[in-house]
């Protein structure tokens, strides 16, 4: 694929959107909320608005059974999108390529296969344009450019491998896509690549769990297995995602407005903490005012390397721990930090600059709301 160093100029909007969604991150708790504009007053709802274009994502993880450090396993990642026209030489895909820190897969580089496209008149050739790099390391970002016109059913696949080498975080989040023992999980800013547009879409997103072990269910920020959620793709790639054979709370956990997800074996009763960060929950719920809510999910995995953390993201939040950790305490803490960044905002300004006032106020409001419902002691 053609490379084109530096010289896009991806859409102003969905460039607003990724600095909105990256001005709170911080090194070990990165909040990354919904970064969609809202509507004004007498605008209707995305959902409720005619002519939305479809967007069906689909999510197929596999080579469990067989990966190695020389043989990765993958998800394999397809989109469909309708009823958006893609004029040729314009922004059309987009990735990140560091996000908070934490660098994403490369498509078309180091042995990474490229990204396919196909319309109706058959295969399309990409050129990307890249952001000019990050001085400090912090959020830049891939952009791809169809080299016709596009119409039709437009048709993007590629492969995000699932590297077993221990990755080189530094400050970053641990938002890497990874494999623990049979259970795939990561951050959407890691591997997907998403249309380039900050206009809405009723995105379809569902899993093919066929080449997984028995009795794997598939999990992301926006629900359990299938679900359509009205927004720009934007939201796609500051969510969550988990498939597996995992542990889940409550037993009914996809029909539920909170539900938890786990890797095999966490060092703690997730019997006692799941049910207890869900009181945490409706306690912030009743604290900040907050009536009918969205679902919002509580994923949690443990770390290959010592040191844990977590980070808040949209409608949900993921911790980390290490294998061998007892500091329940430490985990509660987090727990409570992560969950009230979806009510604790920021202040404009540079990415990973202005997190002093949202990381300060969180750390506040992640004593006082548990304080006030007799949560802690």
């Amino acid at each position: 694929m053609p490379i084109r160093g530096n010289k896009s100029q991806p859409h102003a909007g969905l460039k607003l959107a990724a600095l909105l969604a990256g001005l709170t991150l911080t090194a070990a708790c990165t909040p990354a909320e919904d970064t969609a504009a809202a509507p004004t007053p007498d605008a209707a709802p995305a959902a409720t608005q005619p002519g939305l274009p479809m967007l069906h994502v689909t999510l197929a993880p596999g080579g469990i059974d067989t990966a190695s450090e020389t043989q990765a396993a993958y998800i394999d990642v397809t989109l469909e999108m309708s009823g958006l026209p893609v004029e040729a030489n314009t922004p059309f895909l987009t990735s990140p390529a560091i996000f908070a820190g934490v660098e994403a897969v490369a498509y078309g580089e180091d042995g990474v296969a490229d990204i396919s496209v196909s319309d109706a008149s058959g295969p399309v050739s990409l050129v990307r344009a890249d952001d000019d790099p990050d001085p400090t390391n912090f959020l830049y970002w891939r952009h791809w450019q169809a080299e016709r016109d596009l119409e039709g059913l437009v048709t993007v696949t590629y492969r995000a491998p699932i590297d077993l080498v221990i990755p080189q975080l530094g400050a970053g989040p641990p938002f890497d896509l990874r494999l623990n023992d049979t259970i795939v999980s990561g951050a959407g800013n890691t591997f997907l690549v998403v249309p380039a547009t900050p206009r809405p879409f009723m995105v379809d997103l569902d899993w093919d769990l066929s080449a997984m072990p028995d009795g794997s269910i598939g999990a992301s920020s926006f629900g359990e297995g299938q679900v359509m959620t009205p927004g720009p793709a934007s939201r796609l790639v500051t969510a969550y995602y988990m498939a597996g054979p995992m542990g889940h709370y409550p037993d009914d956990a996809g029909d539920h407005a909170y539900r938890a997800y786990w890797t095999d074996n966490p060092p703690f009763d997730p019997d006692t903490v799941m049910p207890w960060a869900e009181e945490v929950y409706q306690a912030q719920l009743d604290f900040f005012g907050i009536e009918n809510p969205e679902p919002y999910t509580f994923f949690a995995r443990a770390n290959p390397y010592p040191g844990g953390g977590g980070a808040g993201l949209i409608n949900s939040f993921m911790l980390s721990y290490p294998e061998d950790t007892e500091e329940l305490d430490g985990i509660n803490i987090t727990i409570i930090h992560e969950m009230s960044h979806k009510w604790v905002g920021g202040v404009s300004g540079q990415p990973g600059a202005t997190s002093w006032f949202s990381e300060g106020a969180n750390v506040f409001y992640r004593r006082r709301v548990p304080l006030a419902a007799g949560l802690m002691p």
